[in-house]
């Protein structure tokens, strides 16, 4: 257990922005087969509730899609800052895969939308319920390094009104499940909005540790504290 860790702090930084949309690759026309005349896409799923983003946090999940008949023109788009969308796989018989990401920008409750679009014509939308709040954060907590790889770092962070005067350590307490803290660097954000405080909190497999391994370690973070678990998976070297 470490504690009374002080924190190291870089100046303010530019805001992270949205992830574009990213425009998917032309389907073939016959793509889902010649027969259908009315071309549709089915998201799967079709609806996502994310309750508990909070502000300053950056969160991504799939999502799989079918598009049924010609599609030449297809493309993806999203309806807010706080939602993007880009392309992982898609396959001539129109099946495809999406990764969408929620960015906690700014307190706000909306229904975030992912349409497909065929030129202007709307063939299908996936809908994503978006509840932003100030609260602490830790991102990601499930981290797989390369391997060979015994470094890595996560995120953990804080958003207040912007005239409040926060605690400079928000880190209370740190469980290291076996690993090495190796430095804390902190950056604060004024927006419009909010006070935004985040901490890149550093750390290394020790080198005794036989590999492939998984660590589990704890953190007290923010106000009020709250706990969090992060689970880092390690492997060899490849041969």
């Amino acid at each position: 257990m470490t504690r009374g860790l002080q924190r190291r702090t870089e100046r303010p930084g530019a805001s992270r922005g949205s992830i574009a949309a990213a425009a998917l690759p032309a389907l073939l026309a016959g793509c889902g087969g010649s027969a259908r005349t009315e071309s549709s896409v089915e998201f799967d799923p079709a609806y996502v509730d994310a309750t508990d983003l909070a502000v300053g946090e950056v969160r991504s999940y799939e999502i799989a899609f079918r598009v049924r008949g010609p599609a030449p023109g297809l493309r993806l788009s999203s309806s807010c800052e706080c939602l993007g969308v880009e392309l992982w796989d898609l396959t001539p018989d129109g099946r495809g895969r999406a990764r969408a990401e929620l960015i906690g920008i700014k307190e706000e409750r909306i229904e975030g939308i992912i349409g497909a679009f065929d030129g202007q014509k709307r063939l299908g939308e996936h809908v994503v319920r978006i509840d932003i709040r100030r609260k602490p954060f830790v991102a990601p907590r499930t981290i797989a390094l390369a391997p060979g790889e015994r470094s890595g770092e996560f995120v953990a962070g804080q958003a207040f009104a912007k005239d409040a005067q926060p605690e400079l350590l928000l880190l209370h307490d740190f469980q290291d499940g076996g690993l090495i803290l190796r430095d804390i660097v902190g950056d604060t954000e004024l927006t419009p909005d909010h006070l935004l405080m985040r901490d890149r909190v550093q750390f290394e497999v020790p080198e005794e540790a036989a590999l492939p391994a998984e660590f589990h370690l704890r953190l007290q973070y923010g106000e009020p504290p709250q706990w969090f678990a992060v689970t880092v998976a390690a492997a060899p070297a490849s041969r």
